[in-house]
């Protein structure tokens, strides 16, 4: 029987895991996040019986976190909102990471059916989040009336997830730079 360590292991595996799929998607092993614990492999399979129960716990985890910064953004005007979102979208290009969810949709078939059901869930929950948004925007008259709202909100989810990945291979540019410039046209 393993003895007590006072450490918080599911926590620290949650996260070790949360780095993996956001750097290098979901082709880790229990054995890589253990040795990057300082722990046994079998220490982990406490915790987490398969690697896809790991993975769910850690996107629900990345995905009540987003929400929460998203639900926080409280700026009086629809276009510093939308650069806020920016700002808290591209967050993860900072430490070389990905969105979690966009780094699942690249291994789709090592994600869960429940956890691509709440993933799906997660990018219309942000598509509705943006499109309210730019409806608010236009209604103030801070963004041009002729936008799509729902086009434009998907459009710029997509420029957020792409950012991620450009800012990955092209040196020198921040993940914000193409979305930011995005909002900057839909202007009013």
């Amino acid at each position: 029987m393993a003895r007590p360590t006072g450490r918080d292991l599911r926590t620290e595996l949650i996260q070790e895991a949360t780095t993996a799929i956001q750097t290098n998607g979901t082709s880790f092993s229990f054995q890589q996040l253990a040795e990057q614990l300082g722990v046994r492999a079998p220490s982990l399979h406490h915790h987490f019986r398969r690697k896809s129960d790991l993975i769910d716990a850690a996107a629900v985890q990345y995905i009540e976190a987003f929400e929460g910064a998203v639900d926080k953004l409280d700026h009086t005007n629809a276009v510093d909102r939308l650069a806020a979102y920016v700002d808290v979208f591209t967050a993860p290009s900072c430490e070389g990471r990905f969105c979690l969810c966009g780094a699942l949709t690249a291994d789709w078939q090592d994600t869960s059916p429940a956890m691509q059901k709440r993933i799906r869930a997660f990018f219309d929950g942000q598509r509705a989040w943006v499109e309210r948004t730019v409806e608010q925007g236009q209604a103030a008259g801070e963004l041009q009336s002729d936008l799509y709202p729902d086009a434009f909100a998907s459009g710029f989810i997509a420029a957020l997830e792409g950012a991620l990945l450009l800012a990955r291979v092209v040196p020198n540019r921040a993940a914000s730079d193409g979305p930011l410039e995005m909002l900057r046209l839909a202007c009013a």
